[in-house]
């Protein structure tokens, strides 16, 4: 008799962080944004903009807190990152595991996009492709 269990979202995203896939997904995504120019040029006249970055002793701040004051100002400013049921309220179920998301790897995506430097992908790239994670019952 075979055993059922549930797969939650949390073992799928493990199972992805863990083979390298988000971060071969994070690579790609930053080298299209990269080669954009007009995101670029959007970018560059918000941070020539931006009252966080214009503050005496940003330059003192380390990444992290530019990051999350950037976040915060952008999120403030733009109203980034809202989605929305149906009925046009907030669905929070999708808030909050974003936000869980944010919390486990922001500190690393911060980092890399900072610096703009990263690690070669641990996956071949090949967008047509996404890898089905493999969870053992």
């Amino acid at each position: 008799m075979e055993s059922s269990s549930v797969i939650t979202p949390e073992d799928v995203l493990k199972c992805l962080m863990n083979d390298g896939t988000i971060d071969t997904m994070r690579l790609k995504i930053i080298n299209q944004l990269k080669a954009n120019e007009e995101l670029k040029n959007t970018t560059i006249k918000m941070a020539e903009q931006s009252k966080v970055l214009n503050t005496p002793g940003a330059e003192k701040q380390t990444k992290r807190e530019l990051f999350d004051a950037l976040r915060q100002e952008l999120d403030l400013g733009v109203d980034f990152g809202q989605e929305w049921a149906d009925n046009g309220k907030e669905n929070s179920d999708s808030t909050s595991k974003k936000r869980k998301l944010d919390e486990m790897n922001s500190e690393g995506a911060a980092d890399e996009v900072a610096s703009g430097s990263s690690k070669p992908p641990a996956v071949p790239d090949d967008s047509s492709k996404v890898p089905r994670p493999s969870v053992t019952t």
